[in-house]
């Protein structure tokens, strides 16, 4: 089965994620490595269109691409909801 890639907010046309956390590159056509931080979260580095290298934590790419929010950061409940392929 192939992963699907939903591209990254921000930077649409260059990067694209999967459910699991999988990080693809539209301009090399490659699966990206992910690094572990100190911490132990999984974080990426990535380019912009300018050139600029910003690293990001995965789970967030991920929630921010797959989830959508509900309402507001104060409610209950959660404020994310998986969204409907």
């Amino acid at each position: 089965m192939e992963e699907e890639y939903r591209p990254i907010v921000g930077y649409e046309g260059r990067y694209g994620i999967s459910k699991a956390g999988e990080i693809y590159s539209f301009v090399s056509n490659k699966t990206l490595k992910i690094q572990v931080n100190s911490a132990g979260y999984r974080i990426i580095s990535l380019n912009d269109d300018a050139g600029n290298r910003c690293k990001r934590y995965v789970h967030v790419l991920v929630a921010s691409t797959y989830l959508k929010k509900n309402g507001s950061r104060t409610s209950s409940g959660g404020s994310y909801q998986w969204r409907q392929i």
